[in-house]
């Protein structure tokens, strides 16, 4: 009998912890879902902009801004791979 109360307590354990993981893994989705409702109208936004200057014939390319972009993005990989290379481990 005390056997079968301990399986039965085990198994109400499991189904509580696995309610409780299902429902901090649905708020955590909730949370997502919230923050992710504003994003579109921005999106939309952008390109609507992007769209009207680009029939006005008023779109620029920002050559400087890519080409910093494009030169912070590989100092930042250098610096990653630097660090990674300073902490090989050697045999």
């Amino acid at each position: 009998m005390n056997q079968f109360i301990r399986s039965l307590d085990l198994i109400l354990m499991q189904n509580f912890l696995r309610a409780d993981t299902i429902a901090k893994e649905h708020n955590k989705q909730q949370r997502k879902k919230e923050k992710m409702e504003g994003l579109p109208s921005v999106r939309s936004e952008l390109i609507a902009k992007l769209k009207r200057e680009v029939q006005d014939r008023t779109y620029k390319v920002k050559s400087q801004e890519i080409a910093d972009k494009i030169t912070q993005k590989l100092r930042e990989e250098e610096a990653y791979t630097g660090s990674l290379r300073k902490n090989r481990w050697t045999a």
